[in-house]
């Protein structure tokens, strides 16, 4: 093989390997430090119930949900008015609003409290 030339197959294994990695951001695990078991099981659970809608475009929704990247490090939550607290993140996980469905029966307290730990590092 010579140097500097894709073949078909490498050619193929790069395209593959970008469309995975475009699948799942890197964001989370951008920081220096890996990520903490409860961050990796919040990281798991935001790729199965929040990625969809918060990361992808659905153009079905009349209005595109908020993304969440550093969703906790600002002064207010994407309404702009409610202060990003764990708590209030917690009662839109469990309780829903607007278009975002409640979670409560669906995670788990400690979900929760997971999913929110990995929001700290999204």
């Amino acid at each position: 093989m010579c140097e500097g030339k894709l073949t078909r197959p490498m050619l193929f294994s790069s395209l593959l390997s970008a469309v995975v990695y475009s699948m799942f951001p890197l964001s989370a695990t951008s920081c220096s430090r890996p990520l903490t078991q409860a961050e990796s099981r919040g990281q798991l659970l935001y790729r199965s119930h929040c990625y969809e809608c918060h990361d992808e475009s659905q153009p079905e929704l009349k209005k595109a949900p908020p993304a969440l990247h550093n969703v906790l490090a600002h002064r207010s939550l994407p309404d702009g008015v409610t202060p990003a607290t764990e708590e209030n993140v917690r009662q839109v996980i469990v309780y829903g609003l607007h278009t975002m469905p409640p979670f409560s029966g669906r995670l788990t307290d400690a979900q929760v409290a997971d999913l929110i730990a990995f929001l700290h590092r999204k």
